[in-house]
């Protein structure tokens, strides 16, 4: 069912690609998160590259502030590659998104338990969302971006930031 799924995305992708006009923008950025699931803010850098005027690839790395459990300190990061679909509006860009996510979580004691030993584990989910470019007419982009990830680790994900274009 999942070769399905991913047959058909491709499928897709690659007719709507070649029935539109070539863009090739290019955009790197960083942003600021917040895991429902982590229950903690975080930091995150982002890339995306634009392939025509409705499509684009984007990839990400989060990392959420460890909170602290009393002998434990979960830490949490995670991988995202992602398709977006934008939608043709002037000033503020709606897209829906969907795609892969990576999650690791790990437990390790902290250094004052001298029984301690840690504990991880990696999770593989799917993303899906939607978000905003805001463009200004400038090189930078700001952005918002709201998404689900379904796994063993689910959760929502809100996101804020600014993207700067490299290529054009």
């Amino acid at each position: 069912m999942k070769k399905q799924i991913f047959t058909l995305f491709v499928i897709l992708a690659a007719f709507t690609f070649n029935n539109q006009e070539a863009k090739a923008q290019i955009r790197a950025g960083a942003q600021l998160v917040y895991g429902t699931e982590a229950e903690s803010p975080g930091l995150g850098l982002n890339g995306e590259y634009q392939f025509t005027e409705s499509w684009a690839a984007s990839v990400s790395f989060n990392y959420f502030f460890p909170r602290d459990l009393g002998y434990y300190d979960l830490k949490w990061f995670e991988v995202n590659l992602n398709a977006q679909y934008h939608f043709d509006v002037e000033t503020v860009k709606p897209y829906a998104l969907a795609g892969f996510n990576i999650t690791t979580i790990s437990l390790p004691y902290n250094y004052y338990d001298v029984y301690g030993s840690n504990s991880s584990n990696t999770e593989i989910g799917l993303n899906l969302g939607a978000g905003a470019n805001i463009d200004l007419g400038s090189k930078f982009t700001p952005f918002a971006e709201l998404r689900y990830v379904i796994s063993d680790a689910d959760q929502l994900v809100l996101g804020a930031g600014v993207k700067y274009i490299i290529k054009e």
